[in-house]
C-alpha cells in the first residue's frame, strides 16, 4: 500500500523533518462537464494543496502501470506539498486501484443531472463524437473521431447522445457502488454544492483540509475552453516549491 509514514494531515505543524514518504491525495472525478473545473479551482486555492486538473491520458481500460507513474510524475513535481490533488473524470474507472492501494484517499465525485450534462456535452463538442463505437450502425461520419483521446471513452452502440447518456448512467453507477463500499473516502456531491458556502465547506471538510486552511470559494465558472487535446495543469501554492 502506497501511503505515509505517519499522516498527520494537510497544513499539519508537525516538523517539516518527518519522515514522510508521500502526500496525501485527493482526486476530484465525475462524467465531465459537471464542475471538475470549479473544483479543482476550489482545491487549488487550499493552502498546502497543489492541484492539478486532467491533460494527461490514461485509457478507459485501467492501465494500472501508467497510473502509477502519473501518480510518480505528480508527486515528485511537488516534492514540498502536503496534499496532492488531482481532478479528472478518467479516474472512476481507476477507483479499484486506487482504494487498495492508497492510503486514506478522498475522492470528491461531482454529479450533475443527467439531461444538463448531456446538452452541455453536446454543446461543448458538436463536432466531436467519443462514446459510439466506430462499428456500431449509430456512427455519423459527420462527427470527427480522436484516436487518442477517444480511447479515455467507454464506447456504446447507440447515437452521440443516447451514448452521452448511458456514460453518465454508468458513471453514477460506479460512483454509487464506491459511496456505499467506502463511505469515508468516497463521496457524491452536487455540483450545485459548489454554489453555497455549506455545500464547498461540507467538500473541504470531506478531504480533510484543516478548517484553518480552507478557503471557501463559492460558485461554478464552467470550463468553456475549446481545448480538446489538454495540457497539464498543475496550480502550486507556497506550500509546493
Amino acid at each position: 500500500m502506497l501511503s505515509s509514514v505517519k499522516n498527520t494531515g494537510v497544513g499539519s505543524d508537525t516538523d517539516e523533518n518527518e519522515n514522510r514518504a508521500m502526500p496525501r491525495l485527493i482526486f476530484g472525478t465525475g462524467t465531465g462537464r459537471c464542475g471538475t473545473w470549479s473544483l479543482f479551482r476550489l482545491l487549488q486555492a487550499q493552502k498546502g494543496v497543489a492541484a492539478m486538473h486532467e491533460g494527461f491520458y490514461l485509457p478507459f481500460d485501467p492501465n494500472i502501470l501508467r497510473f502509477w507513474r502519473l501518480l510518480y510524475r505528480a508527486m515528485t513535481g511537488c516534492r514540498n506539498t502536503r496534499c496532492i490533488a488531482t481532478v479528472s473524470f478518467v479516474w472512476i474507472n481507476y477507483m479499484s486501484e486506487i482504494m487498495s492501494h492508497i492510503l486514506n484517499p478522498k475522492v470528491i465525485c461531482l454529479k450533475r443531472p443527467r439531461e444538463e450534462t448531456v446538452e452541455s456535452w453536446m454543446i461543448h463538442q458538436p463536432e466531436l463524437n467519443l462514446l459510439t463505437d466506430l462499428k456500431s450502425k449509430h456512427w455519423d461520419d459527420k462527427y470527427e473521431y480522436l484516436e487518442k483521446q477517444g480511447d479515455q471513452w467507454p464506447k456504446f452502440d447507440l447515437p452521440k447522445k443516447e451514448a452521452h447518456g448511458a456514460y453518465w448512467d454508468y458513471v453514477y453507477d460506479a460512483a454509487d457502488y464506491w459511496e456505499k463500499k467506502f463511505p469515508d473516502n468516497f463521496r457524491i456531491f452536487e455540483t450545485n454544492d459548489l454554489n453555497s458556502h455549506e455545500g464547498v465547506k461540507s467538500m473541504l471538510d470531506f478531504a480533510e483540509i484543516p478548517e484553518k486552511n480552507q478557503v471557501v470559494h463559492v460558485g461554478v465558472k464552467l470550463n468553456t475552453k475549446e481545448n480538446h487535446r489538454g495540457l497539464i495543469d498543475v496550480q502550486r501554492n507556497s506550500a509546493c516549491s
